[in-house]
């Protein structure tokens, strides 16, 4: 799969954060209404953490951190020498007035309340408000004690993922928190929806790169699962992080990160799962120790508490430690619980017999959603007969399907495709080929030479990249594939 590479999103950020420790002409970033990144630079030590956009001093020079990330002593990641990790210059001016909330807990499975503590630095409150998503909760005005605030929850009906922000005044000025997501899940019960027996998926590209530009909420209705591409690793090993890339937000003519999580909210309400991906075509995780895998585990349950994501896709092309991302896996699963969905986009090669992804799929299959096997950029593979078959046509992909239903039960199986040429180097075929496979392997009918083994009438459906190049083709990919699924018994 294809993705883009966001480094210019970087250098346009430092480009906001000014030249110099407190030099003139230099402004702050505005992150948020009211919400400066403007903070007295400390001195760089290593042992410390710090955070994309801190600016620090170094031997009497301002340097601008360009990740979250922690200078472990030893490393000697000192600004000057690590310019992967640091950019020259910092805005080191007056401290911000700024607001961080926290939730306690972050996630609720019996009835009860959500303790909401907002911390101010840099200026004195007037009053602070709490709001779940658009709605005002309460103000505190009294910060004696602490700035809190409370949401109660009674009844599994409404289960589900809430966004808190808190919004602190001064005198003169005010700004707004980063959200805080939390997860209502009284009495352990999974969300209201869940997959259809034949459901279409899509990946929403987190990118420009000359397909349709789309928010979440412009995903047509026909998609059951979006998976969003990609998480990126941070410079810590295994650690990801996530944000709305600035070229599309551009292109849309903005799309926030608080429009971004109402749009999640808005699919998930209409019964749609929303996964985020790691890896694709140019991006890779490093999972493959113990310490890797606890930064990635805890990094992406974060996100997903977060941004409101219902599970992880595994996309990984380059390098998979099977045994490593298998222990990341249960660990998120036994995290999340039942609403986790885990799916898998392993390319051909990966899923013959030996392949690198067989291992994770047998370490796994238990707690495995769908598996949707990029059938393109592929070339000529094995079928379950042992046969060699060509992609681009009905018997490559019916043959590689049933390869992996000899693994996976029918309905953790789906068919990933292009969903126009230009999505694919090379593999494509028309809506038409799709759908008599899914017609041979559902019903037996519509096969060409191969003949799967059985019908397997529980076949999970079809995944396509992308959504974006879908929308490209003014739909026409989804538009014939969606009513053939539905067609299916």
């Amino acid at each position: 799969m294809k993705r883009s590479i966001r480094s210019a999103a970087f250098l346009a950020a430092i480009q906001l954060f000014g030249t110099a420790c407190g030099g003139q002409d230099t402004l702050p970033l505005e992150l948020e209404e009211g919400t400066l990144t403007a903070a007295a630079c400390s001195e760089w030590a290593e042992g410390n953490t710090y955070t994309a956009g801190q600016a620090v001093t170094y031997q009497g020079a301002a340097y601008t951190a360009l990740v979250t990330h922690t200078a472990y002593v030893g490393t000697n990641w000192n600004p000057r020498d690590t310019p992967s990790l640091w950019s020259p210059g910092g805005n080191c001016g007056t401290p911000a007035f700024t607001v961080s909330l926290s939730a306690s807990p972050t996630t609720l499975t019996a009835a009860g309340s959500i303790g909401l503590t907002a911390q101010l630095s840099g200026g004195t409150g007037t009053k602070v408000e709490f709001y779940r998503g658009s709605t005002l909760l309460g103000t505190d005005t009294n910060g004696a004690d602490g700035w809190k605030a409370s949401d109660a929850f009674s009844a599994s009906t409404q289960n589900g993922t809430y966004s808190y922000t808190a919004k602190a005044y001064t005198s003169t000025t005010n700004a707004t928190s980063s959200a805080v997501s939390v997860t209502v899940n009284i009495g352990g019960q999974p969300p209201p929806s869940s997959i259809p027996k034949h459901a279409l998926i899509g990946y929403w590209q987190n990118f420009d790169n000359g397909a349709k530009t789309l928010r979440i909420r412009d995903v047509p209705a026909a998609y059951d699962v979006i998976i969003v591409a990609f998480a990126e690793q941070t410079a810590i090993p295994g650690q990801v992080t996530f944000a709305v890339d600035p070229g599309l937000s551009n292109a849309l003519g903005g799309y926030s990160k608080a429009d971004f999580i109402a749009d999640v909210r808005a699919k998930q309400a209409a019964g749609k799962k929303v996964v985020l991906s790691i890896g694709g075509e140019r991006g890779n995780v490093t999972i493959n120790s113990s310490a890797t895998v606890t930064a990635f585990v805890d990094s992406f349950y974060a996100l997903m508490n977060e941004y409101g994501f219902d599970g992880l896709d595994i996309d990984l092309e380059h390098g998979i430690d099977a045994a490593n991302l298998s222990t990341a896996s249960r660990q998120l699963a036994n995290k999340v619980g039942s609403r986790f969905v885990l799916t898998m986009a392993p390319q051909t090669l990966d899923v013959q017999t030996g392949g690198r992804y067989m291992p994770l799929i047998n370490n796994t299959k238990d707690i495995i959603t769908i598996v949707h096997t990029q059938y393109y950029n592929s070339g000529a593979m094995l079928g379950r007969d042992g046969k060699v078959y060509s992609q681009g046509t009905v018997d490559f992909i019916t043959a590689q399907a049933d390869l992996l239903l000899a693994t996976l039960r029918a309905d953790q199986v789906a068919l990933g495709v292009p969903a126009t040429a230009q999505g694919a180097g090379s593999g494509y075929v028309s809506p038409s080929v799709v759908n008599a496979a899914l017609s041979c392997l559902a019903l037996g009918t519509n096969c060409g030479s191969y003949k799967p083994v059985a019908k397997y009438e529980a076949i999970r459906g079809v995944m396509d990249w992308s959504i974006s190049w879908d929308g490209t083709s003014n739909w026409a990919f989804s538009n014939a594939v969606e009513p053939h699924l539905n067609s299916l018994p």
